[in-house]
C-alpha cells in the first residue's frame, strides 16, 4: 500500500511540475509590437519596415521582428513627437549640428527631409532614435 501511495504522490508531483513548466511553443515572454513604421535610411535612400514598442511618451525599442522578449533587451527610451515638418527640420538640425537657417539654405543636401516629407500624410509620429529618423503609427493601445 505504501508503494502505491509513493508512486501516486510521485505521479502527482510530476504532473504539477509539468503543468507549471514552460512550453517551448509558449510565446508569453514575446510581446507583440504596438506600433509599426519605417526607418529612414538616408545613405541607402531606403525606407525599412520596422516595429516599435512604445508607451504614451517614449519608444522603448525597435526591431524588424514583430515579436520580442523585452526582458532580454537593454531598453533606452527615446521621446517621440507628432510628425510635422517643423519637428522633422528640428531633428535634422540636431542630427547634423545645423541652425535652421543653414538647413533652409542647403535643404537639398539632406535626403531624409525629402523621404520624410513624402510620408507626411501616412505617419502620425516621428522619433529621433539615436540619430536615426523613424516614422510610425500606433497599432494598439497597449503600453510597454
Amino acid at each position: 500500500m505504501k508503494t502505491i501511495k509513493f508512486w501516486g504522490l510521485l505521479l502527482l508531483t510530476a504532473l504539477v511540475f509539468y503543468g507549471c513548466s514552460k512550453n517551448d511553443d509558449d510565446n508569453s515572454e514575446n510581446m507583440r509590437a504596438n506600433a509599426k513604421g519605417i526607418y529612414i535610411d538616408d545613405i541607402e535612400n531606403a525606407e525599412i519596415d520596422t516595429y516599435l514598442w512604445i508607451n504614451n511618451d517614449v519608444v522603448k525599442t525597435i526591431s524588424e521582428k514583430e515579436y520580442l522578449n523585452l526582458n532580454d533587451r537593454n531598453l533606452f527610451p527615446c521621446a517621440y513627437h507628432p510628425f510635422t515638418k517643423e519637428t522633422l527640420y528640428q531633428i535634422v538640425c540636431e542630427n547634423n549640428d545645423l541652425t535652421m537657417e543653414e538647413l533652409v539654405k542647403n535643404k537639398s543636401r539632406y535626403p531624409e527631409i525629402r523621404m520624410c516629407e513624402r510620408n507626411l500624410s501616412k505617419y502620425k509620429y516621428i522619433v529621433n532614435y539615436y540619430y536615426d529618423i523613424i516614422l510610425f503609427n500606433r497599432t494598439s493601445s497597449e503600453n510597454y
